[in-house]
């Protein structure tokens, strides 16, 4: 059985340093790394939380959460937690060093990334390096740090840094949990994994030990059996909630142009969620189904489901159960897409909402799927609600702020488009 929530192996899986430990232990399980060794003895081990080893070498990860109060890190901070110390000593061993942190060092990594473009340090200094950046650099090079400049160009090119928000890194743990192993929900699957890692204190281990550790827990690496019946599911799902939906269209049915553009959108938008509003039977349906029908002439992997007729939720998990999924439904449609474009299909988000609708406290698992997608860089999420419930509700409005959501809206008076530009949606 799984680690239940709470204790030692919860703090570390969801700690910021933990999560991104575990984050790492996935990728050995899904093949894009060879090894992981937690606080490796000797000088392997100095100042970083891990080795990571993959087919294209060896990194080290050092993670500091943040920098006391500040919003960001400098050259004088990262010296005062002694990471310019250690990342010398790996880079000179010739391994690749990372510091991973909440809050970003976006001179450092600027720098770095100008260092690694530049062939060497005089092109460097001639051709990259900006009066911006000059102070950071002469602060690595001068005699408290590195002592030249040579130097300090040299491990630059050795560094690269990293900021995550925790929150993010925990929910597509989550996610990628349940794409390699079957057992348990993928929160749950990530913690077993933790308390492996932590039962295993300097030991190197592969995909193949980590699988041997993780069947007391009742977990088991995902075969292809599981992939086929994953992707039966998916289209069982989608396949139920499109008959549905046909059964209650009028007929004919009227080309919508919303759905063109509503297609459009999901295939060549830059944001990754789409709203799609109007009011109650106003015909958000018919473009859903419009929509849905374009895609699958396309080949285009599609997930859809309503919510207003499930029996609450508390996790992606349950949410994805109450569907007749094994596991969280964007793990699922993830799992079927195998990094392709694919598009989660919401409908009747208005019955999480505050305002009317049925299950309202289940809003919070709905949020978190939409953070878990982003786990997935060719998935795209539609929500269908009704205008009513996105303006009197903050949480829907918050969750489809225009920073990363498109809005599309449905004229319930004719079959031409009413599409809102994403710069318009709230005027």
């Amino acid at each position: 059985m799984a680690p239940r929530l709470g204790g030692e192996t919860d703090k570390f899986g969801n700690r910021y340093e933990g999560a991104w430990t575990i984050r790492h232990a996935l990728y050995v399980l899904l093949g894009s790394g060879t090894s992981l060794c937690v606080e490796p003895g000797g000088p392997l081990g100095d100042g970083v939380e891990f080795v990571y080893q993959h087919d294209h070498g060896k990194e080290v990860h050092q993670v500091k959460r943040q920098n006391r109060n500040a919003n960001s890190w400098n050259v004088t901070s990262l010296r005062a937690k002694g990471v310019w110390e250690s990342l010398r000593s790996h880079v000179e061993a010739g391994r690749t060093f990372h510091f991973v942190s909440v809050v970003p060092a976006r001179a450092i990594d600027e720098l770095a990334d100008r260092a690694r473009r530049s062939d060497d340090l005089a092109s460097f200094e001639a051709e990259w390096l900006t009066d911006e950046l000059r102070g950071s650099f002469d602060a690595l090079a001068s005699g408290g740090i590195y002592g030249s400049s040579a130097t300090a160009w040299r491990m630059l090119r050795g560094i690269r840094v990293e900021w995550h928000d925790e929150r993010d890194l925990v929910h597509t743990n989550a996610v990628l949990a349940e794409q390699v192993l079957a057992g348990a929900p993928g929160r749950l699957a990530a913690l077993a994994l933790g308390q492996v890692l932590l039962d295993n204190l300097g030991t190197t281990l592969d995909a193949a030990a980590l699988t041997t550790r993780l069947a007391q827990y009742g977990l088991r690496r995902v075969v292809r059996a599981d992939a086929v019946a994953v992707s039966d599911t998916v289209r069982t799902v989608t396949r139920r909630w499109a008959a549905g939906v046909e059964r209650a269209l009028l007929r004919p049915t009227i080309p919508r142009e919303e759905a063109v553009c509503l297609v459009a959108e999901v295939m060549e938008g830059a944001r990754p969620l789409v709203l799609l509003t109007g009011t109650a039977g106003g015909g958000k349906s018919a473009v859903l189904h419009q929509t849905f029908t374009a895609l699958d002439e396309a080949a285009t992997p599609v997930l859809a489901f309503r919510l207003d007729r499930l029996e609450p939720f508390g996790s992606t998990h349950e949410l994805g159960q109450r569907v007749g999924l094994p596991m969280s439904p964007v793990g699922a449609l993830g799992a079927v897409a195998a990094g392709q474009p694919c598009v989660l299909v919401v409908d009747q988000l208005d019955a999480v909402s505050m305002a009317s609708g049925r299950i309202p406290a289940t809003f919070d698992a709905v949020a978190d799927l939409v953070d878990e997608a982003a786990a997935y860089p060719g998935m795209r999420v539609v929500l269908a609600c009704r205008s009513f419930d996105v303006e009197a509700d903050a949480r829907i409005r918050r969750l489809t702020a225009l920073e990363h959501c498109t809005r599309i809206t449905v004229s319930d008076r004719s079959p031409t488009p009413r599409s809102t530009p994403p710069s318009q949606a709230w005027a």
